[in-house]
């Protein structure tokens, strides 16, 4: 019988182990956009500030970040953005991406615009690749701009 409880005290050990270490990847949020800048004869495009949080006790370097932010009748882009940067324990790094907008999204606000970003962010964490699934949803809002330092400028594909 005692060989039982120590079975089930173990493998309750390994499940909340496991389950800890599950939850312990990075978090991302949108911090926040700049207005589409329209250029003639060129598509509308917009930056948005995306903040990218390490929750966990080792550097993360950062390699890539693999995107899809869609918000309706506005835009619906698909891109990649190169990153190299370290990211210390319970620090974060801010990364620009520019999307292409459609061309009446130029003239409107983007003020409260629902968006939805679907990444998938690659990155170097003790000595291992990794990657991690992180979806975001909101309302578009504008950035503070000054305050805000990019990591890296998308590279769309």
């Amino acid at each position: 019988m005692s060989y039982l409880r120590i079975h089930t005290v173990l493998l309750a050990f390994v499940v909340l182990a496991v389950s800890a270490c599950a939850s312990a990847g990075p978090k991302m949020k949108v911090l926040g956009v700049k207005a589409p800048q329209v250029q003639p004869f060129e598509k509308p495009s917009m930056k948005v500030f995306v903040e990218v949080h390490n929750p966990t006790s080792q550097d993360l370097n950062l390699q890539r970040l693999q995107y899809r932010l869609v918000a309706e009748q506005w835009f619906d882009s698909k891109g990649v953005v190169n990153v190299t940067r370290t990211i210390n324990p319970g620090a974060s790094a801010v990364v620009e991406i520019s999307v292409p907008v459609s061309e009446f999204a130029g003239q409107g606000s983007m003020q409260g615009v629902p968006y939805t970003l679907d990444a998938r962010l690659y990155a170097l964490a003790d000595k291992t690749q990794r990657s991690w699934k992180l979806t975001a949803k909101g309302a578009l809002a504008a950035a503070q701009i000054a305050q805000i330092r990019p990591t890296q400028v998308a590279d769309r594909h």
